[in-house]
């Protein structure tokens, strides 16, 4: 198992063992202090770029684990204080610590237990050679609020697993029944390229405009995500609305694989043999570098964790906003006045397109966004170590200079083997 050495002050000498020093760098509870640790390492001595990139893609030093159901109870570091979580993971028998293999994070609903969760997902993980992770809501447990703890406790758990266990960062899926299909929604919207596909099931996107909840003016997020939404249609109305709009705008944007499946005789219920499971989650596999990529976003600080961060947003781009009751508004119905909540809150959304045909050659356009950066590897530039950036009329030609700081600073954070950046681009 990875040893995890948890304070700042091991850092504070000469490396002896870099990969050791990285690994306790990775294992900091906090952003800011797995920040300040990369940076130190990026400045020890006789430690080349070279070195750097070969410990990052082999990080991780993994235990063969038994084959079946491990129910764990760990400490983990949520916004600034500890939460005590019981976790549920269960092994399949062709678990090999020496291979990285898929993970299913399943998220149980209102009251109950991610062991309980677990159980439905078995024979899908045997088949997958899958691990599934599932954690217990560490609070009251009385449904999905929406909030930055609950996202947060959840990724700390998911962080923690990848951790202890060999997973394979492109095949990570995320599964959750009704307080659990909310927050699948919620993290998929939220954190762009994280998952490989989501199956979200009786539960969907927010329309809200206020404390910061409205997550369907993400929907570009999930564009390139293979979704498959299962639903009863005699559920509450306002979810039905949402989940209508949010897949009549993945249409819209020619998501690539994403399938709302609805059941007209059910209510908050679903019937679990729509789907061939085993076949859909087999073929998911998450892009860290795709010729297209969208991105949207409320907030400079929450913008994406994929190759592609916007920096600043334009001053109409906010959380939160007044909506204007117009005539238009009076006139419509409950679907009509959604759809006016959604127009108006992708206006106070940054988005960002860009896209590449060669290496080295990209072309952004974006609505609501002053300023983003590209995070490249060697492969993504051009023969001369160039890339050239054109977003709206403007041109940005750089050639960056290869970084270690550049490559651990992004990998303390994503301890991604298969996404390790080297350079960054700032436009314009």
């Amino acid at each position: 198992m990875l040893t995890l050495v948890l304070t700042l002050a091991a850092l504070t000498t000469q490396a002896s063992d870099p990969a050791a020093d990285l690994a306790a760098a990775v294992a900091l509870p906090t952003p800011t202090e797995r920040r300040a640790a990369a940076d130190k390492l990026a400045k020890q001595p006789g430690i080349d770029l070279a070195t750097w990139l070969d410990i990052t893609s082999h990080f991780g030093q993994f235990e063969d684990q038994e084959p079946g159901t491990q129910n764990l109870t760990v400490e983990l570091p949520v916004l600034g204080k500890t939460e005590t979580t019981d976790l549920a993971v269960f092994v399949p028998k062709t678990y090999n610590a020496a291979t990285p293999a898929p993970l299913l994070l399943v998220l149980h609903g209102t009251g109950g237990r991610g062991r309980d969760a677990l159980e439905g997902w078995r024979a899908v993980s045997e088949g997958l050679g899958a691990l599934i992770l599932a954690p217990t809501d560490p609070g009251l447990n009385q449904g999905y609020a929406f909030s930055e703890q609950e996202r947060a406790g959840t990724l700390a758990a998911l962080r923690w697993m990848r951790l202890h266990y060999n997973v394979d960062e492109r095949r990570i899926l995320a599964t959750g029944v009704s307080r659990g299909g909310h927050l699948t929604w919620d993290l998929a919207l939220r954190h762009p390229g994280l998952f490989a596909a989501i199956v979200p099931i009786v539960g969907g996107p927010r329309l809200s405009l206020t404390r910061g909840q409205n997550n369907l003016r993400y929907i570009r997020n999930v564009v390139s995500t293979p979704i498959r939404d299962l639903q009863g249609a005699k559920d509450d109305p306002l979810l039905i609305l949402n989940l209508g709009l949010a897949f009549e705008r993945l249409e819209d944007l020619d998501a690539t694989d994403a399938k709302y499946i609805e059941f007209p005789e059910l209510g908050h219920d679903y019937d679990p043999g729509a789907v061939d499971w085993r076949a859909f989650l087999s073929l998911a596999r998450s892009e860290p570098w795709p010729a297209k990529t969208l991105l949207s976003s409320a907030a400079a600080d929450d913008a994406g964790r994929t190759f592609l961060r916007i920096e600043k947003l334009d001053k109409q781009v906010a959380p939160d906003f007044q909506l204007k009751v117009t005539n238009a508004w009076n006139r419509a119905d409950d679907l009509g006045k959604r759809r006016i909540m959604q127009t108006a809150a992708e206006k106070h959304t940054g988005h960002l397109e860009i896209s590449s045909t060669k290496p080295g050659s990209y072309k952004a356009k974006g609505e609501g966004v002053k300023s983003f950066r590209l995070l490249l590897d060697a492969a993504h530039l051009d023969q001369k170590g160039r890339a050239a950036v054109r977003f709206g009329s403007r041109t940005t030609k750089k050639t960056p200079e290869p970084s270690a700081k550049v490559l651990l600073e992004e990998f303390v954070e994503s301890f991604d083997r298969g996404f390790l950046p080297t350079v960054e681009v700032l436009v314009p």
